[in-house]
């Protein structure tokens, strides 16, 4: 990253057999490698999209590394309880949510998009 001012915001979506399970957008304001603005939104985790307001608060004013992303993924429990329906399970929910999330940090660290083919 640059000491310049980085405003990134993505969409990640998981699907399976042409339903939708998980979709994770966020927004963020990157500075001198520093998170200053924030916020992550999960959909497919509940019976309604919501922010994940626990990652949010690790995440701000952090420097972007493997450490503190690892602690944004367990913070993800906290924020969700994920449903259980035929088309997931709550634990496979949960992981592709945290997978999700390292994802799009991945993309912000290597500045590139990371395609992934399931």
């Amino acid at each position: 990253m640059s000491d310049e001012a980085g405003i990134y915001t993505t969409e990640h979506t998981v699907m399976d057999k042409d339903l939708e399970i998980r979709e994770l957008k966020h927004q963020l304001e990157v500075k001198n490698d520093k998170i200053k603005k924030i916020k992550i939104a999960y959909g497919g985790m509940a019976n309604i999209p919501k922010r994940a307001t626990n990652c949010e608060k690790i995440l701000i004013n952090s420097i972007l590394s493997y450490k503190i992303i690892n602690k944004a993924q367990k913070s993800l429990e906290k924020d969700f309880r994920p449903i259980t329906d035929a088309r997931a399970s709550e634990k496979y929910r949960m992981e592709v949510a945290k997978n999700l999330l390292e994802k799009c940090f991945l993309e912000i660290k290597q500045k590139k998009l990371i395609r992934i083919n399931i």
